[in-house]
């Protein structure tokens, strides 16, 4: 391997974009469905995402809007990595706080829902405009790691270009 071919593979591997958010994560909340009547007498359900989840929603998008500085959406396969980092339990004593620090942080939320709300809240979309990517399908490879925060709880959301499609290990 040359060290151009070097230079380009740690270009590629660099990431277009990184967003932080510095507050506690979230996950999607399910939609919530409510009956509605109009005034004419009829009726239909009505879907919604509840306040929580469309406020760190909409913080998200501006920070990666901010992040993106004016840039098109990105095109083509990409790769996103979501570090959340979880508050400690403060009921925990110092020594079990002490040993979870940058460790794994299992419970709630869960790793998917912070993921979908994370894609979802960088979606281009009719009502909010363009967002970092087209639609989430271009998300090829995504990741969400759940550790305990060293100071204080937030998101880093890492976009790349999607490599080279890995292949599974198989025993021979």
């Amino acid at each position: 391997m040359s060290l151009l071919d070097l230079i380009e593979q740690s270009d590629a591997a660099a990431p277009l974009l990184v967003v932080t958010l510095a507050e506690p994560p979230i996950g999607k909340a399910r939609p919530r469905a409510r009956l509605v009547r109009t005034r004419a007498g009829r009726q239909f359900i009505s879907l919604y995402t509840e306040g929580p989840t469309r406020a760190q929603e909409a913080r998200l998008r501006d920070a990666a809007l901010r992040a993106m500085r004016g840039q098109p959406p990105l095109e083509g396969p990409l790769a996103v990595t979501v570090w959340a980092y979880m508050a400690i339990p403060p009921s925990w004593s110092g020594k079990k706080q002490d040993a979870m620090v940058g460790g794994y942080a299992p419970g709630r939320p869960d790793q998917d829902n912070i993921h979908k709300l994370v894609l979802d809240s960088f979606n281009s979309s009719k009502k909010m405009g363009p967002g970092v990517w087209r639609d989430d399908s271009q998300i090829v490879d995504g990741r969400t790691i759940k550790l305990y925060a060293l100071r204080r709880p937030g998101l880093i959301i890492e976009v790349r270009r999607a490599g080279t499609p890995p292949t599974p290990w198989v025993r021979g």
